[in-house]
């Protein structure tokens, strides 16, 4: 049996489809490298590639910016046992970044893509009114506006805890509306919901961030480590562990508490305004209490602290016990019976519910970071990448432990702060010309080995 290499892949077609030719350009050994991004904030996806222009491409498509590229790739098929899933992704050419002259009759060309559901949603604005609960509109609107489904049928999906709403979308696109309504969603915790879509399935995905957290971790049987022997030796190649080997790891702009708390998101107060009843709704926002409601119902899960904690004192109170940031909402008249306006809602907890979720989304990015592991496992044809979690373990700086003598435990090995499970918030996949296939995962979480 022939061991593949991580990260190998091929590209099975590349077809450019232009509105001034009847037939299909076939290009996929024109293809010199591409590469392709997921987001756990965007529902496409974006890619860039370079293509080695032999054949008079920019003269015979009459090159417009709206051509149409259909990419089909997989992992090589190397008598292995299931044979390689083709993923097939569609885009439509944004721009030409450049092009430059390598011979008289060469030229390479870069190219800015974007999946094709975006430019469909961006040629069309929307003026209409929706009711229903939240994600049922968002559902509602990317069927009306692209004909896409949205899934709420796994019984691991949770819904919003917002009551049904009546919203009039202002001329927007699908994506702006959706997004829209996205900004009034959270779970009963306060967790954000994101709109997103992947590479190796295609299906567009409304999920919650709490959803995410309790899902399953993939690779909990090995996890993610950054080994140096691995990067620097040759000879591991046939080790089927390599995959799970990190080529790459840094972090930027961790740990801003104080950036945190002067954006109301440590402890602050806030006051809406119903300027139809002429009341008035008060609220503390304690990120530490709401951190504790997270590790009770075990969303941070047992043997792991929070990454935030609020034991800085200011005149004898916990930072989170103070107001770090005013936050004043008004409130309109109800416009419909039976119906929330999109800003609308009732209580103080309501209200905080819809702070704690801003707060929990720059939490997510408080401690992340960015790793590089080949992709022999995110082009499978089912999603590892955005919205799942991984298992990452971060070797100890403490040079010292290679001078103690006799076996030093993995505990000891081990930099906590850093190791933990984390999820996959943004994906960009390297397709290189010598033809492998590494991805660059940004990673975040809430909570951090005991």
């Amino acid at each position: 049996m022939v061991m593949q290499a991580p990260g190998e892949y091929e590209v099975v077609r590349c077809d450019i489809l232009s509105h001034t030719l009847d037939d299909i350009v076939n290009i996929p050994a024109n293809v010199l490298e591409f590469s392709i991004s997921e987001n756990i904030r965007r529902p496409y996806l974006t890619a860039k590639m370079a293509i080695n222009d032999d054949f008079a491409m920019y003269d015979q498509l009459r090159l417009n910016g709206t051509e149409l590229l259909e990419l089909t790739i997989q992992q090589p098929n190397v008598q292995q046992s299931p044979a390689p899933i083709p993923v097939t992704l569609r885009f439509n050419i944004v721009e030409v970044m450049g092009a430059r002259k390598v011979s008289d009759d060469k030229e390479v060309l870069e190219i800015n893509l974007v999946e094709t559901t975006y430019v469909n949603q961006a040629a069309s604005l929307i003026s209409k009114a929706y009711k229903g609960r939240p994600d049922r509109i968002i559902q509602q609107i990317l069927k009306d506006a692209l004909g896409m489904e949205i899934d709420f049928s796994s019984s691991r999906y949770i819904p919003p805890v917002q009551e049904p709403m009546h919203i009039c979308i202002p001329y927007l696109t699908a994506f702006q509306a959706c997004e829209m309504v996205l900004e009034r969603m959270s779970t009963d915790f306060g967790m954000p919901f994101f709109l997103y879509t992947c590479m190796n399935t295609g299906i567009i995905q409304l999920q919650s961030l709490e959803q995410m957290l309790k899902g399953n971790v993939w690779n909990d049987h090995i996890p993610y480590r950054f080994s140096q022997a691995y990067n620097q030796g040759s000879e591991h190649g046939s080790d089927p562990s390599i995959v799970f080997n990190v080529m790459d790891y840094h972090a930027i702009k961790n740990e801003n508490t104080i950036n945190l708390m002067q954006r109301g998101c440590v402890g602050s107060d806030g006051v809406n305004i119903d300027v139809n009843a002429g009341t008035t709704l008060n609220y503390h926002l304690n990120i530490d209490n709401e951190l504790r409601g997270l590790t009770e119902s075990q969303i941070i899960p047992n043997g792991f602290d929070p990454v935030h904690h609020s034991n800085f004192r200011v005149k004898d109170k916990r930072i989170s016990d103070l107001n770090n940031k005013q936050v004043t909402t008004i409130m309109t008249a109800k416009t419909m019976p039976g119906f929330n306006n999109l800003g609308e809602s009732h209580t103080p907890a309501q209200f905080k519910n819809r702070h704690t979720t801003h707060a929990m989304k720059s939490l997510l990015i408080k401690s992340d970071m960015t790793i590089v592991v080949p992709g022999q496992m995110y082009l499978t044809g089912h999603n590892a990448s955005i919205g799942r979690q991984i298992q990452y373990i971060h070797h100890s700086n403490n040079s010292r432990l290679k001078d103690i003598a006799g076996n030093v435990s993995a505990e000891d090995a081990e930099d906590k702060s850093r190791s933990g499970i984390y999820t996959i918030l943004a994906a960009k996949h390297l397709f290189t010309a010598e033809e492998k296939h590494n991805v660059i995962l940004e990673c975040g979480k809430l909570g951090r080995p005991i």
